[in-house]
């Protein structure tokens, strides 16, 4: 009977991930709202997956497509957090990604705050199990379209990273980083 309900919910969660409109944001946003331990209006999009651990502040709108994983691992999204279309957090395996307030991660970024173990030469890559990481995002920062961020980087508040950049360090906060790999090309005025 466990198996049978499982396989209901699944069908279940599908169903509903892929509901549009208001009706079908309002329904994921009864359903997620406790799951995720969300503050208040949580907007999630058509065919948004959400897996594990993970917290969200208030006003925090998951775009379409996008992806957060924290299974074995955890993600919190401060308040007024939003996630472009297509974009995924994976804090699986032992990560940790921790986002503040007013951050704006564009269409098709990753962020991935684990890493596949590859010392052994005598044993394959998919073998070797992951190496658990850190991701920090201060507050006031922006990621532009398909930026990449790895583990154990943190980047600093009122920050912002270009299009395209993979961030491979930290930024430092009020600055402007770009390129492969990231490297600063400017700086906010500060306040």
């Amino acid at each position: 009977m466990n198996a049978l309900l499982r396989e209901a919910s699944m069908w279940a969660g599908a169903l509903l991930r892929h509901l549009p409109g208001g009706i079908g944001i309002r329904l994921r946003r009864a359903l997620w709202t406790r799951r995720l331990h969300a503050g208040r209006n949580l907007v999630i999009q058509e065919g948004v997956t959400l897996a594990g651990n993970i917290t969200a502040g208030d006003d925090v709108a998951l775009s379409r497509g996008s992806s957060i994983y924290a299974e074995r691992g955890s993600c919190r999204l401060g308040s007024r957090v939003g996630l472009g279309i297509h974009s995924m957090i994976d804090a699986n395996d032992g990560g940790e990604v921790v986002i503040g307030d007013d951050v704006l991660i564009a269409t098709g970024c990753v962020l991935r705050a684990s890493n596949h173990q590859y010392r052994d030469p005598a044993r394959p890559i998919n073998a070797q199990g992951h190496t658990g990481g850190r991701i920090a995002l201060g507050n006031d920062v922006w990621l532009g379209a398909n930026a990449v961020v790895v583990a154990g980087v943190t980047i600093g508040d009122h920050a912002i990273v270009g299009a395209g950049a993979v961030v491979t360090k930290d930024v430092e906060p009020w600055t402007i980083v770009g390129g492969v790999p990231a490297q600063p090309i400017g700086r906010r005025p500060a306040a």
